[in-house]
Parts: structure tokens; C-alpha cells; sequence
């Protein structure tokens, strides 16, 4: 999880929040909260292949989140023609972070943010992106990422150039408030016409708390596809319609 600490008196909570977060299966280490610089800016991935040194950027994922300061993420924006595939500034500064690591064959996933000053890097992973990157990348652009990755990783030359020139997004859905969920419903009737699935992941009986409580709870996610960014963006902000949570107040 990430929290945002706006002046000294904020910094204990926010490590204090950092350091007590957990999730079912993952490890934990003895220093294991990163005390890093705010960036301003809208946050992006570059999910790309990297063949005898040459990256080739496939999929853009522009971020959102919310739940301030709590940096949530709540949803992923792909657009096959967005225009960062051409910046030049953010292009070069992709290549040179590769070079500088001497990354000459696999996947990356490398994360930004897009600050006044420019491209500014945060992180960058050996793998594909996660939370449905991939499948929104081969949903807009008609490439599959995970193929393009398997392909390097057996020594062959990937294909990777676009098929299609789509928008696909995701919206994850959080409760209002603590509850514990009692019914999700899928209301399938009342799919716009770019929906292209929407999926209740939580349970009866299933808690679900909002930071600082718990973080990543959501109750299911809706991907839209389509040519007209407008309609597609209607219609997974319709989420809460699509997948109705009824449920009870937490009372621990």
C-alpha cells in the first residue's frame, strides 16, 4: 500500500500504516517500508519486450486512483493509439533505464509518473504489469502481451505490432464504508454496449474494509471495450449499477 504524508506530524501514521499492511501469501521483511519523494502527476505503465537489447513498448495503462492519501488503486485505462507510444522524452528515457540495467532479453513492466518536470521514473519489474494490464493491452490492441513475452522467453522474435486500435478499460468496485458483504448480483441486464465482462469477487459473508483498516478490498470490476472512449468510459463507471453490493456494517 502507499500513503501520502503531508507534513512531519503525518509521516508516523502514514509508516505506521505502510508497516502494519499485509496480504495472504506474500512475504514480509524486516525493512520493509520505502520512505520515497511525492511525485505530482498522473501515474502510467509501459508494459514491453526486450529482444538483444531493444525495447519495444506494447501497452500503455494509464492509472487511477483514490481513497486520498491512500493512493488505492481503482481502475486501468489502455488506449491502443495513446499518444505516449510516441514521446519522444518518455521513449528515450524507457531505453536508457533498460540500457543502464543491462536488460538485453525478457518483459518489463516499468512504471511512471508524468510530473510537471517530465517523465519521471518509479519503478520497474521483470514481469508483465498486473490487476488485468496485460488482458486490457490484447483487448485494445488485438496483440497479446503474454504471447509477446513467451515468445522472447523461447528466443523467437515477437510479434508486436497492433491488430486493433480499441480502448479498453477497468473500474474495480470498493464498498462506501466497512461492511461485510451479504449478496453480490451481477445485473446483466443492464450492460451498456461496450461491456465486455463484469465479475463479483466477493462472497456472502465476505469483510470488506477500506484503508487504513484493510486496502485492495474490492467487490468485483467491470471491463469495457470499444471504439468511442466516451461510451466505454460511461459504461464502467456504471460499475456500481452493473454489480449491486448489498450488505451489513462491520461490527468489529
Amino acid at each position: 500500500m502507499a500513503c501520502r504524508a503531508d507534513h512531519g506530524d503525518a509521516v508516523e501514521a502514514a509508516f505506521e500504516a505502510a508497516g502494519s499492511a499485509n496480504w495472504p501469501g506474500v512475504p514480509r521483511y524486516e525493512a520493509d517500508v520505502l520512505v520515497e519523494e511525492y511525485l505530482t502527476g498522473p501515474e502510467i505503465s509501459i508494459d514491453a519486450v526486450v529482444v538483444h537489447g531493444v525495447c519495444t513498448p506494447m501497452v500503455v495503462a494509464r492509472k487511477q486512483t483514490g481513497m486520498d492519501p491512500y493512493f488505492e488503486e481503482t481502475g486501468h485505462t489502455v488506449d491502443a493509439t495513446d499518444p505516449l507510444l510516441q514521446d519522444a522524452e518518455l521513449l528515450d528515457q524507457l531505453h536508457r533505464i533498460h540500457k543502464a540495467l543491462g536488460f538485453e532479453r525478457g518483459a518489463t513492466h516499468t512504471e511512471f509518473k508524468l510530473t510537471p518536470e517530465g517523465p519521471r521514473l518509479v519503478e520497474i519489474n521483470a514481469r508483465l504489469g498486473g490487476d488485468f494490464i496485460p488482458l486490457l493491452g490484447m483487448l485494445a490492441t488485438g496483440t497479446d502481451p503474454a504471447v509477446a513475452a513467451a515468445h522472447v522467453a523461447a528466443g523467437l522474435t515477437p510479434d508486436t505490432a497492433p491488430k486493433a486500435q480499441k480502448n479498453a478499460v477497468i473500474r474495480f468496485l470498493y464498498p462506501e464504508r466497512d461492511c461485510e458483504a451479504v449478496e453480490v448480483v451481477v445485473r446483466t441486464d443492464l450492460f451498456g454496449p461496450t461491456v465486455h465482462s463484469a465479475v463479483a469477487t466477493a462472497g456472502p459473508g465476505t469483510r470488506l474494509a477500506l484503508p487504513p483498516r484493510a486496502y485492495m478490498n474490492r467487490y468485483g470490476y467491470v471491463i469495457a471495450v470499444g471504439e468511442d472512449p466516451e461510451q466505454v468510459t460511461a459504461d464502467v463507471e456504471a460499475g456500481p449499477t452493473l454489480i449491486e453490493l448489498r450488505s451489513r456494517p462491520l461490527t468489529d
